[in-house]
C-alpha cells in the first residue's frame, strides 16, 4: 500500500498492559479502526480490529483495562493538519473469529482513558453554583481537565446547590447537564470530540443558530457533484438510512404538543399548574434561529375537530419537587416559579423534536480529520437532495434537504482499503427550507 494513495497515515498503535508490563506495536496487524462520538456522551468509544496470527491475545493475556495508544494523521497538502491522538483503554474482547488454523480476527472494544478513569471514581459531594461551574469543578477535581468549552457563559441559567448522589464524575456531569436550561428554556448537551479531544457544554439554541460548516460544499446524493476540482463542490452521500419519522401521535402522547403540568411544592403544600402549547411556547422561537429554515417540522396548528392539536392537553404530568432545601439557592429540581417550570417542559419538548426527523448518511470521512478543528457532533451541515421534477430549473426535496445538526458520528478507517476513512453521520433538523429552489454551491437559500 503506497502512502501517497492512502487517506490516513497510521503513525502508531501500541497495546500495553500494566499487569504484564508488555507493550506491542500492533500497527502492522490492524484491519479496521472505528471511533464513535455522540452529542449525548462526554466520552469516546470505539472498536479496534486486528488479525491475530502471533497469539497476541494469549501472550498479552488480555483481561480488560489494557492501554491502547493510537496516533494517525490525514495525508494532505494542508500545512496545519496535525496529528490525531487517542488514548484508549480496552473495555472487552468483543469478537473473535477464526480465519484459519494459524490466525483469527479479534475486535477489541475500547473507551477513552478519561472515561475509564471516571469509572474508578465515586462522587458523593455537595456543589453550589451555576451548572457549568459545577461541571467544571468536577472536571478539574476528578479528570484534571481545565479546558471546558461552553456557551453557558453567555446563557447563564439559575444557580443551584446539589448533592451528587453516588455517581461517577462523567455521570455527575451528565446529571447536571440534564437539569440545565438556558433562560429561554433550551436544553444543554455535553459531549467529547473525537478528533480534538475537547469537552464541550453547549445549548441547543446556540447549536441550531450556528452557521453550517460546509456552505460551499453541501452534502448531496448527486454522484457527479464531487467531481469538480474547484473549492466549491458537493460532497457525495454514498448511502442514506432514514429510520421511522414523523410519529406525531407518539409526540402527542408524550405531551410534547400540548400538556398540563402540575409541580407540587412539598415544603409549602402548594402546586403550580403550567399549560404547555408547542406552538406558543417552542416553535415561535425555533423558527427564528435559522433565517432560511422557517418551516418547522411540526405544525401545532394542524387541526382536529374544531381546534388545533396543540390546544389539546393530551397528557397531565405531576411532579414532586423539593423546595427550600437550601438557603438562598435552588436544589436540583427546584425552579423559579411558573417560568422556571415552563422552561423544564420546553427543554423536554425540544429534545423530543430532535428525534422527529433524523437520518444517517455515509460520506467520505477525510474532511472531518484535520485534527486542529472539530467538524463532528454539534456542528450544522448543509444537505441537498435533488427532487425529481419536469421543471427545467433544478429543485431540491425540501423534506430530505436542509441545515442539519450532527448528533453522532462513527469514523471508520479501513486499513485493508488503503486506509480509506468513511464517516457514518447521524443528523437531524427542526425546520425545513422555505423554498425548493436549487442554489449552486457557494450560494445561500
Amino acid at each position: 500500500m503506497s502512502e501517497e494513495k492512502s487517506e490516513v497515515k497510521i503513525l502508531s498503535a501500541v497495546l500495553g498492559s500494566t499487569r504484564t508490563k508488555l507493550t506491542v506495536d500492533i500497527t502492522s496487524i490492524l484491519v479496521e479502526v472505528s471511533i464513535f462520538e455522540n452529542i449525548e456522551n462526554p466520552f469516546i468509544t470505539g472498536y479496534i480490529t486486528v488479525v491475530d496470527n502471533e497469539r497476541l491475545i494469549e501472550k498479552m493475556d488480555i483481561q480488560g483495562a489494557e492501554t491502547l495508544r493510537l496516533r494517525y494523521v490525514r495525508n494532505t497538502n494542508i500545512t496545519d493538519a496535525r496529528q490525531i491522538s487517542h488514548d484508549f483503554i480496552v473495555q472487552s474482547v468483543d469478537k473473535q473469529i477464526k480465519t484459519n488454523d494459524m490466525s483469527h480476527v479479534v475486535a477489541l472494544r475500547v473507551i477513552d482513558k478519561e472515561a475509564f478513569k471516571s469509572s474508578l471514581c465515586n462522587v458523593n459531594s455537595s456543589y453550589r453554583g451555576e451548572p457549568y461551574e459545577i461541571i467544571n469543578k468536577i472536571m478539574v477535581e476528578y479528570l484534571d481537565r481545565t479546558d471546558l468549552q461552553t456557551s453557558a457563559l453567555d446563557n447563564v441559567s439559575s444557580a443551584m446547590q446539589v448533592i451528587i448522589p453516588n455517581l461517577t464524575p462523567l455521570q455527575s456531569m451528565q446529571w447536571i447537564t440534564r437539569r440545565s436550561t438556558t433562560p429561554n428554556g433550551f436544553p444543554y448537551f455535553m459531549f467529547k470530540t473525537a478528533m480534538t479531544n475537547e469537552y464541550i457544554l453547549t445549548d441547543l439554541e446556540s447549536l441550531i443558530s450556528s452557521p453550517v460548516i460546509n456552505e460551499n460544499n453541501p452534502f448531496s446524493d448527486n454522484q457527479s457533484g464531487g467531481s469538480s476540482n474547484s473549492d466549491a463542490r458537493e460532497f457525495v452521500i454514498y448511502s442514506r438510512t432514514i429510520p421511522p419519522q414523523d410519529d406525531l401521535q407518539f409526540l402527542i402522547r408524550e405531551g410534547v404538543i400540548g400538556s398540563t403540568n402540575k409541580y407540587y411544592d412539598v415544603a409549602e403544600g402548594d402546586f403550580d399548574v403550567v399549560e404547555f402549547n408547542v406552538n406558543n411556547d417552542l416553535i415561535v422561537d425555533l423558527v427564528e434561529m435559522n433565517k432560511r429554515q422557517k418551516r418547522p417540522t411540526i405544525d401545532g396548528e394542524l387541526g382536529y375537530g374544531d381546534q388545533p392539536i396543540s390546544n389539546y392537553s393530551s397528557k397531565t404530568n405531576s411532579h414532586l419537587s423539593s423546595a427550600h432545601a437550601f438557603n438562598f439557592t435552588n436544589s436540583y429540581d427546584e425552579a423559579n416559579g411558573v417560568g422556571g417550570n415552563r422552561n423544564k417542559i420546553k427543554s423536554f419538548a425540544s429534545k423530543h423534536l430532535l428525534n422527529k426527523n433524523p437520518f444517517t448518511m455515509v460520506v467520505d470521512g477525510v474532511n472531518f480529520i484535520h485534527g486542529n478543528q472539530h467538524f463532528g457532533v454539534g456542528n450544522n451541515i448543509k444537505v441537498l437532495t435533488k427532487a425529481k421534477t419536469d421543471d427545467p430549473e433544478p429543485r431540491i426535496d425540501i423534506k430530505n434537504s436542509g441545515d442539519y445538526l450532527i448528533t453522532a458520528v462513527n469514523y471508520v478507517i479501513k486499513i485493508d482499503q488503503a486506509n480509506k476513512i468513511t464517516a457514518n453521520v447521524a443528523c437531524t433538523k427542526v425546520a425545513n427550507y422555505t423554498t425548493d429552489r436549487y442554489v449552486p454551491v457557494g450560494g445561500g437559500r
